[in-house]
């Protein structure tokens, strides 16, 4: 889930083509890049030192969002 936010500033500072093929290489594999601006960052990931800007998932990327109970 890149937003469309991420997108246009990645797609403005970057190689358009690159990034379209870097993005459709990870479609391709099933992989999901999550950023702190998605809906499905850990909310659990704010409050570590140094979270991580960008998950890479594969799978259902909504089990982000779910609570260890």
């Amino acid at each position: 889930c890149v937003g469309e936010n991420e997108y246009a500033t990645l797609k403005a500072s970057a190689n358009k083509e690159y990034l379209d093929f870097v993005l459709d290489g990870y479609k391709k594999k099933g992989v999901t890049p999550v950023t702190k601006a998605c809906k499905n960052y850990p909310k659990c990931f704010e409050n570590i030192n140094c979270p991580p800007p960008v998950i890479y998932c594969k799978g259902d990327v909504s089990l982000l969002k779910a609570e260890n109970r």
